[in-house]
């Protein structure tokens, strides 16, 4: 299996036409500190930044490996393109710098081989978390179908289509919900500071 990190939205939120993944924290830009996590967990063959042509250059600097996506439509596009080279992928968002190593090492662990997706979801809110899952190649035409159709949304997609694990988010992360935390404005980072360099790392 092969790890990628999402990097390829336009970080609109973020603001000052700044990219959100690069964005310096405790001077170590945010993708780097997820980049991290996943190079501790030994779980991956390889480890791939998805991203935009556009912002490639950037990532490469870092020795980080590119993979472009061609859609730059959102999550679902991004994910149907790379499972076209490689036929199980774990994805992880850029702005999510809090994860733990052994979270994802549960959520592989928990991950049977004949589930063509394994997603984390909350028990009460029956909400998903399928930025921070793993999909396999079976799914192909099924995403295939949904993004050419208009449909972007990676739940109602795999809804009813798909051989999808659902696994209690509350037994995969360690510390649920902080571990999820999305940076997606310049006050976000605030919270980040508040935890301190000693947990991102």
């Amino acid at each position: 299996m092969i790890a990628a990190i999402l990097a390829g939205g336009k970080s609109a939120r973020f603001g000052q036409g700044i990219d959100k993944c690069l964005y310096p924290i405790y001077g170590k830009p945010m993708i780097m500190f997820v980049y991290s996590k996943l190079v501790k967990s030994k779980q991956f063959m390889d480890l791939y930044i998805v991203t935009s042509w556009e912002k490639a250059e950037h990532f490469s600097s870092l020795g980080l490996k590119v993979f472009i996506d061609n859609f730059l439509l959102g999550p679902l596009p991004a994910i149907y393109q790379i499972l076209k080279m490689f036929k199980s992928v774990f994805v992880i968002g850029c702005d999510t710098p809090l994860i733990e190593v052994t979270s994802i090492e549960r959520l592989c662990s928990l991950c049977l081989d004949s589930a063509d997706a394994c997603i984390p979801r909350w028990r009460t809110s029956r909400y998903l978390e399928p930025l921070f899952a793993v999909y396999r190649d079976a799914l192909l035409e099924t995403l295939e179908t949904c993004f050419y159709s208009g449909e972007y949304s990676i739940a109602k997609c795999l809804k009813d289509r798909a051989s999808v694990q659902y696994i209690d988010a509350e037994n995969v992360f360690r510390f649920p919900y902080k571990e999820v935390f999305n940076v997606n404005t310049i006050e976000d980072l605030n919270k980040l500071y508040d935890v301190g360099y000693d947990e991102l790392v």
